[in-house]
């Protein structure tokens, strides 16, 4: 169940992006990889990468159409 409502909740963000201005989606890209712990993870409230929010920054990245590298 958890997944299907992913999975439907990432085509309606999709779907909303492809209007988008394109200085809009990079400035969230750009937010996003900022994140980036020096591990390659990202980090949740906590400190230290945390797999919950790794998992949410690379579906965003996804989402927002990201090719570039990730470390």
């Amino acid at each position: 169940m958890h997944s299907r409502y992913l999975s439907f909740l990432d085509g309606l963000i999709t779907i909303g992006l492809k209007n988008a201005d394109s200085t809009y989606i990079k400035k969230h890209v750009e937010f996003i990889l900022s994140r980036q712990a020096a591990d390659g993870g990202f980090t949740g409230r906590a400190g230290g990468s945390d797999l919950y929010y790794t998992a949410f920054a690379l579906r965003t990245l996804a989402i927002c159409s990201y090719e570039g590298e990730i470390f």
